[in-house]
Formats: C-alpha cells, structure tokens, sequence
C-alpha cells in the first residue's frame, strides 16, 4: 500500500522544481532583453556619430558651393589657403570658427551629447581642363571628426577624410594674404 503522505510531498517537490525553472527562463529572458538592448543603443550611438562625421564634411563643401552666395565669401576658407589649416565647428544651426565646446553641439536636443567637426587643409591647385589660365582646380581635404561629450561613457568616435576640389580663379581665390590681415 502507498502512503498518502509520501505522495504529497513528491507532488510538492515537483511543483517546487517547476517554479525554478520558470523563475530561471524569466531571468535569462531579463537578462537576453537588457542585452539587445544595450546592443541596439551601441547601434544607434555608432550610426549617429558616423552620420555627424560625414555631416561635418559635407557642410564645409557646401560652403565652398556657396562661395559668392548668401553671405558666403571665399574668406571662409582664408586659414586653410594660407597653410595653418582650419578648423570649424558644426553646431544645430551654424557653422563656427575654432573648436566645439559641450555648448555648441551637433545634435538637436535639449542637453546636446555629440559633437562634430571639420578640418580643412588646402592641397594646392591644377589647371582646370579645357581653360586658359584664369582657372584652376583648388583641392582641399577635409577631415570629419564625430564623438560624444566626455561626460557620457558612450565611446564611439569617427574620423572620416574627404578630398575635394574647386574652380577657381588660377593663382589662390580672388583675394591675397596682405587683404586677408586686414
């Protein structure tokens, strides 16, 4: 004959086994969740500091589109021509002269977390094709640089290159170095 007893305990043991091994597949599952997580703000913070890299490049070339235009003159470009190099910052709404500071961000929020810049450095000129020589090709090379403020410990930073050219008048811009000084 079977004790009663016996059994009741036997059905305890199970069920005791069965919440363990739930209450471990709902932590794993926790744990896999936080995981992905993670995974997809490291995406995130890596496409947006590769998408504010080439953002940097492509306001400075589109600043030399601009020359002549809204305000744009050729003296944007003074510091690379004359060989020190240039170095802008690509803030929400404008493009500055120098370093970025944690005030002066790229992105739109409220407390902005990346920053952007450019370096430019001018390569010299060729001839254009097909020209007399009024026109030359003027090269550049910009260097975009995207990376989040010291304070967050997101360390994901890009540094892209980009070489480009210009036509322009032959012989520099329109404009020499004693009418830059002044």
């Amino acid at each position: 004959m079977i004790n009663k007893q016996r059994q009741q305990g036997v059905a305890l043991f199970v069920a005791l086994i069965l919440l363990l091994a739930i209450t471990l597949l709902g932590v794993s599952s926790l744990k896999s969740g936080i995981f992905h997580e993670r995974m997809s703000v490291n995406s995130q913070a890596d496409t947006l500091t590769f998408m504010a890299t080439e953002s940097s490049i492509n306001s400075i070339i589109s600043f030399a589109w601009q020359i002549g235009q809204n305000d744009v003159d050729e003296s944007f470009f003074a510091e690379s021509i004359l060989g020190a190099g240039q170095r802008n910052c690509i803030a929400k709404d404008a493009v500055l002269d120098g370093d970025c500071t944690v005030d002066n961000t790229f992105d739109r929020r409220a407390s902005g977390i990346l920053i952007a810049q450019a370096d430019t450095e001018y390569d010299g000129e060729s001839p254009a094709e097909n020209s007399d020589a009024t026109f030359a090709y003027h090269k550049f090379t910009t260097i975009g640089n995207a990376y989040f403020v010291a304070d967050l410990d997101l360390p994901f930073a890009y540094s892209n290159s980009q070489g480009w050219k210009k036509l322009g008048v032959g012989r520099g811009f329109s404009f020499t170095a004693s009418e830059l000084d002044q």
